[in-house]
């Protein structure tokens, strides 16, 4: 993460001359430190998201696809004002062993337009649909699927 973030402050500062490089490097110091001690950040964690670059890129990709398609449903609802909107809330257990990925399943299925994630207590997600179509198969996603396959670091 060091390596990370003191490459960022290179380029947002646009030069790496002496005193430059020598600021950052303190300062991403004190930020790695920050990180290790206040954010339960580790090195394992870093190595566990280099392993799974791969399948969060895959990751990010559905999610945008589930993005569009979801926004192509609420606008058919939009436009079809004779259609019956017939809200639902569901609530289902979900598998996953870390609460960073039960974070990002919540997320994802809040960013994806016609549900919202209410609650997420221990392994029960509770989410809010705009209407019954959004509610199907929810409680086994393709984003908890492939968020199950990445590999997380162990504590």
């Amino acid at each position: 993460m060091f390596v990370l973030l003191f490459l960022f402050w290179i380029i947002f500062n646009g030069k790496a001359t002496q005193e430059v490089l020598i600021i950052g490097a303190c300062l991403v110091a004190v930020i790695e430190w920050f990180m290790v001690r206040y954010m339960d950040y580790s090195i394992k964690n870093t190595v566990a998201a280099a392993c799974n670059i791969g399948k969060i890129v895959v990751y990010v990709l559905q999610l945008i696809s589930e993005i569009i398609q979801s926004n192509i449903k609420v606008i058919e609802i939009i436009v079809n004002t004779k259609r019956e909107i017939k809200p639902k809330i569901i609530s289902f257990e979900t598998t996953l062993d870390s609460n960073m990925k039960k974070s990002v399943l919540g997320n994802s299925i809040t960013l994806t337009p016609g549900t919202i994630t209410a609650f997420i207590e221990d392994k029960r997600v509770t989410v809010v649909c705009l209407d019954e179509e959004f509610a199907e198969g929810i409680d086994d996603t393709v984003f908890e699927r492939k968020l199950r396959k990445m590999k997380g670091a162990k504590k």
